[in-house]
């Protein structure tokens, strides 16, 4: 394109009577590839907002299935602690949580409280 545009600055401008039908040639040469260029760049913008839309539908997919897992999680913190099961077997279920990295909410607080510290065993 570049060498194309500076073809047409050495050959375009004379002083003969050919030279504007030569002008014309060389922009019209231009135009069809700037329209190429164009052509090609939306088609990969296209592309491009295709692939984003499929990887904001896996993240919401993902975030779903994370969700499900933690309301699992802290069902079953609560049916053991109804059970009073010992503070070794939470502190390990805790571990298991943080390793997975699942923060551990208060059971009652609807998933807004605050971490559980005393579930950590030491």
């Amino acid at each position: 394109m570049a060498a194309q545009a500076m073809e047409c600055r050495v050959n375009g401008g004379g002083g003969e009577g050919g030279g504007g039908m030569r002008t014309v040639e060389c922009l019209r040469g231009r135009l069809l590839a700037e329209r190429v260029a164009s052509k090609a760049a939306k088609e990969e913008a296209d592309q491009l907002a295709k692939r984003l839309d499929e990887l904001e539908k896996k993240l919401a997919d993902e975030v779903k299935v994370r969700n499900k897992a933690e309301r699992r999680l802290r069902r079953a913190i609560k049916k053991l602690e109804s059970l009073k099961i010992g503070r070794g077997a939470l502190g390990r279920l805790h571990q298991l949580a943080v390793l997975l990295q699942w923060p551990l909410r208060s059971p009652g607080a609807g998933g807004g409280g605050e971490e559980q510290p005393w579930l950590v065993d030491h």
